[in-house]
């Protein structure tokens, strides 16, 4: 369900699309194969630039795989898996040029952490662009750098409002705050 495309100009695509699945989400098999992709990027020196998007319509990432975070049955199982994300998307935005995500609909909880950790983040102007940390709704803190992150791209003020209600932002608004770098028409998505 992910997968790196390299176009001979040096632009690589991480592109996710997790098979029979409605929406992506982050769980333990599509983290691993992250983990292996970014660390091939960051010793590829032919690439230039990094665009993640995904082929679901309407969805970017739903979030990490509740079922997973669910079956956690111990305080260190959990403290191993949120370190676990959040030293991937360490590596993430660590890599040494630049890294955009295209947020072609709904980018909720870890789908949110991994904007956060590229370097710009551009959004589909479409109504089914929804963008934040709603985890806390179901009682769940955000365990991959949001919490860290938001802040930085917000400002504190926004980024408690966001962490602490659950509240999610359309394009247009995730503009406003600051939290998006650009919105574009879904069709000129990745062109932007």
């Amino acid at each position: 369900g992910v997968t790196v495309e390299t176009r001979p100009d040096g632009l690589a695509f991480l592109i996710l699309d997790r098979p029979q699945e409605k929406v992506n989400t982050l769980g333990a098999p599509a983290v691993a194969v992250l983990e292996v992709l970014i660390e091939q990027l960051s010793l590829d020196d032919k690439v230039k630039g990094l665009i993640v998007a995904s082929t679901k319509p309407g969805s970017f990432i739903a979030g990490a795989d509740i079922r997973e975070i669910q079956g956690l049955r111990s305080t260190q199982e959990a403290e191993n898996a949120s370190r676990k994300g959040q030293r991937l998307f360490d590596s993430l935005e660590a890599l040494p040029f630049p890294v955009v995500a295209a947020i072609n609909g709904t980018c909720l909880g870890g789908g949110t952490e991994l904007a956060l950790a590229c370097h710009f983040r551009v959004a589909a102007d479409d109504p089914r662009t929804e963008i934040g940390l709603p985890e806390v709704r179901l009682g769940i803190l955000p365990g991959w750098g949001g919490t860290q992150r938001l802040p930085r791209v917000v400002g504190l003020a926004k980024a408690l409002d966001m962490i602490l209600s659950g509240k999610t932002l359309d394009a247009r608004r995730a503009l406003r705050a600051g939290l998006v770098d650009a919105i574009a028409p879904p069709e000129s998505l990745l062109e932007v």
